[in-house]
C-alpha cells in the first residue's frame, strides 16, 4: 500500500494512482483508536445534540426503506443509552452525525484527512495546488448483528472505515445514468432529498461489493449509491467525508438545472456541453454573490425576503 506517513498513518491509499472518481478498497489504522471504542462512543452520543443522533430497529428495515424516515418508522422502543449498552441483542442501528461538531472528534477527523489531503488534491482533475478538502465531517455507525442500512446516496465523498465487526457494502457508480438518472440527480442535488433515490433489484448485478472487516475500508466517490448489511456481530464504522471545488461545481450545476426545469425550461444535461455548463455555473456564482451583498444591506434585512 502507498501511504502518507506521519507519526501515525490512519488511512492507506491504494498502491496504484488514486482516482477520485473510482471506487477503491483501502486499509486503515483506526480500529484501536480510543475515541472509537464503545464506552467513548456512548459518552459522545449522550452529549451530542439530539438532532445529530438517530437510532432505530435496524434488523427490521428493508433495503427499499427511505433513509430520511427510517428512524420514525422503525422505533426500537428503547432509550439511546440502553440501545448502545445492549447492541449485541438490541437489533438496532445508531447513527452519530457530523461528529466533528464535538471538538475532540473534530481533531480526529482533521488528523485523518490532513494525511491524505495532498494526494487527493494532486490526483483529482480540476483541483489545483492550494485547494483544500472542504466541509470536513465525520459520521459514526454502530449496529447490531444483521442490521441493514437502506439504499441511499450521501452528499459527500466518503472514506468508510470498518472499526469493529464485519459488514457487506453494495456500491454503485453514480456516473452510470442507468443507476442515477439526470432526473434523480436534479432532485437529489436541487431539492436535497432522497425521494427519487429508489433501489431497483435489477441493478444489483452492477454493484461492487466490499466485504469489510476491522481495518478494512472503502473509498466511495462523490454521491455513489450504496446499501449495507451488518454481519453476525456488533459493528462500528467511521466515515470521514469532504467536499471539493469540483464536487461543489457538480452539485451547483444540478441545482441550476433543477430550478430551470421547475420553471418550465428543458436545460441541457450536466456534462454534455462544457460551454453551457460554464455559463450556468458563472450565473449561479453571480447570483450567490448578489444574494450575499443584499443580505449585508440593512434595508434588505427589513424586507419579506429574509
Amino acid at each position: 500500500m502507498k501511504t502518507v506517513m506521519t507519526q501515525q498513518t490512519w488511512i492507506q491509499l491504494p498502491e496504484k494512482r488514486f482516482e477520485s472518481e473510482e471506487l477503491a478498497p483501502v486499509q486503515h489504522g483506526l480500529s484501536n483508536h480510543p475515541l472509537l471504542q464503545m464506552d467513548e462512543l456512548l459518552n459522545l452520543a449522550l452529549r451530542m445534540p439530539a438532532d445529530q443522533v438517530r437510532f432505530y430497529s435496524g434488523s427490521q428495515v428493508p433495503i427499499t426503506q427511505s433513509l430520511e424516515t427510517v428512524a420514525e418508522r422503525f422505533s426500537n422502543g428503547m432509550t439511546l443509552a440502553d440501545t448502545m449498552k445492549h447492541m449485541d441483542t438490541a437489533g438496532s442501528y445508531v447513527f452519530l452525525g457530523q461528529v466533528q461538531t464535538d471538538p475532540v472528534y473534530k481533531a480526529l477527523v482533521d488528523e485523518v484527512l490532513d494525511q491524505i489531503e495532498p494526494m487527493i488534491i494532486a490526483q483529482t482533475p480540476g483541483l489545483k495546488k492550494g485547494n483544500r478538502l472542504e466541509r470536513r465531517e465525520g459520521w459514526i455507525f454502530i449496529s447490531s448483528p444483521g442490521a441493514v442500512t437502506p439504499y441511499h446516496r450521501d452528499h459527500e465523498t466518503n472514506f468508510l472505515c470498518q472499526v469493529r465487526g464485519k459488514k457487506t457494502v453494495h456500491v454503485w457508480d453514480a456516473r452510470d445514468r442507468e443507476v442515477c438518472s439526470e432526473s434523480e440527480n436534479e432532485t437529489f442535488h436541487g431539492a436535497h432529498t432522497l425521494k427519487a433515490t429508489i433501489y431497483r433489484p435489477e441493478l444489483e448485478a452492477k454493484a461492487r461489493i466490499f466485504e469489510l472487516r476491522a481495518g478494512d475500508g472503502a473509498y466511495m466517490p462523490y454521491t455513489n449509491p450504496h446499501w449495507v448489511k451488518n454481519g453476525d456481530e456488533v459493528s462500528i464504522s467511521l466515515s470521514v467525508t469532504y467536499h471539493t471545488a469540483v464536487t461543489d461545481r457538480i452539485r451547483n450545476l444540478y441545482r441550476v438545472n433543477h430550478t430551470l426545469r421547475n420553471k418550465g425550461y428543458q436545460p441541457e444535461v450536466v456534462g454534455r456541453s462544457p460551454m453551457l455548463d460554464a455559463l450556468k455555473y458563472a450565473s449561479y456564482e453571480s447570483f450567490k454573490r448578489a444574494k450575499r451583498l443584499l443580505k449585508d444591506d440593512p434595508h434588505y434585512r427589513t424586507t419579506a425576503y429574509t
